[in-house]
């Protein structure tokens, strides 16, 4: 069942956050670390806008208002994980769909999702009607 995460699901998140860092190109540009990663967690948690089975998946939120209308609050996606074996099972829709219903009882008028390009997943958010709006281009410096 996909909940709100609370306290207790904090070593479990920074696991699962650990696994998904594993799989995306920041591996190879720095380490993750595990203490840094439950620093960044536990405000979100306290917030409400973290969702999880508590085994196998993970969506970490954050609602902020609009850069260009601060009366329009939009619901940003940070990160978000399936275990291997738990993917194209349909867990993952039933998270972000979850975490779509909750932020929108927060007040969010807009969901903003992302893709890495290592695992890009565009083709299923525009499954469920999400439309691409622009690219992110990243340096390291």
């Amino acid at each position: 069942m996909i909940r709100t995460a609370t306290i207790d699901d904090l070593d479990t998140l920074v696991e699962m956050s650990g696994k998904f860092y594993a799989e995306t190109d920041y591996a190879k540009q720095y380490e993750y670390h595990p203490e840094s990663m439950a620093a960044t967690l536990l405000p979100l948690i306290e917030a409400g806008t973290v969702f999880t089975d508590g085994i196998d998946c993970a969506i970490v939120m954050i609602l902020i208002p609009s850069f260009f209308n601060n009366e329009i609050m939009v619901a940003q996606e940070l990160g978000w994980y399936v275990s291997e074996e738990k993917r194209m099972t349909g867990l993952g829709i039933k998270l972000l769909k979850h975490a779509e219903e909750e932020m929108k009882n927060r007040g969010a008028k807009v969901m903003i999702m992302l893709t890495l390009t290592s695992n890009d997943i565009s083709k299923l958010y525009e499954k469920l009607g999400y439309t691409e709006q622009e690219k992110i281009f990243m340096r390291y410096l």
